[in-house]
């Protein structure tokens, strides 16, 4: 095999693998366009109800949220591994009629006036959120921290499993881009499932928990 011939080889292989790198590149960045286009469809959406069960810490946690454009109810309730302890709180809050309260349902007291940073509810968007709205030099660094982007399924319904750099797995809903469920390596390896439906009324599904025999807490 005379010089010029190595030399074409090598030339080819170079090309080869380039071409391979920039199609698998190109392939995860135009995916996650497709995502970031979906998710801005639906930002328009301000009458929803979502839902988290968490595994975090050895404690399983249950997050369900109704919210509307004004109005914003979630429950939470924690429950630990050994069952011998649990929390079951409520969090309302209406925009309207200046209302904020945060429920303790085992301890029946109710602080009012809460601070907006102590609220808890569950995101229409949780980990794609990130995904909106994003320019074009944006895009080229989340398709940067991407390792690998595969299709399956989840909850029967068709997806794509992210995989990222650090660990962090999702498990987006092609026709949507809704997180289904989450691995968060960072976050003590919890395991996330979420439930979504923003194609009812929610405003008739919120009803401000029954606080009478409550004693209150100004906060």
């Amino acid at each position: 095999m005379n010089n010029k011939l190595v030399k074409q080889v090598l030339i080819f292989i170079v090309i080869l693998i380039f071409t391979i790198v920039f199609c698998v590149y190109a392939r995860k960045f135009i995916i996650l366009s497709i995502i970031s286009n979906n998710i801005n469809e639906l930002k328009t959406v301000n009458n929803y109800y979502a839902k988290v069960i968490s595994v975090e810490n050895d404690n399983l946690h249950i997050v369900e949220s109704y919210i509307t454009r004004n109005e914003t109810l979630t429950n939470l309730e924690v429950i630990s591994q050994d069952k011998n302890s649990s929390i079951n709180t409520s969090m309302y809050k209406n925009e309207t009629n200046n209302i904020c309260q945060f429920i303790s349902h085992d301890t029946k007291t109710v602080k009012e006036n809460l601070d907006e940073r102590e609220i808890v509810k569950v995101s229409l968007f949780n980990y794609t959120e990130d995904f909106s709205d994003l320019s074009f030099f944006k895009r080229l660094f989340y398709t940067k921290n991407v390792k690998n982007i595969t299709t399956t399924n989840c909850n029967d319904t068709s997806c794509y499993l992210i995989e990222f750099n650090g660990g962090t797995q999702l498990w987006i809903e092609k026709d949507t881009g809704l997180t289904l469920r989450a691995i968060v390596s960072s976050d003590t390896n919890a395991s996330r499932t979420y439930e979504y439906n923003y194609k009812m009324n929610i405003l008739d599904k919120i009803t401000i928990p029954d606080t009478s025999e409550y004693s209150i807490e100004n906060t």
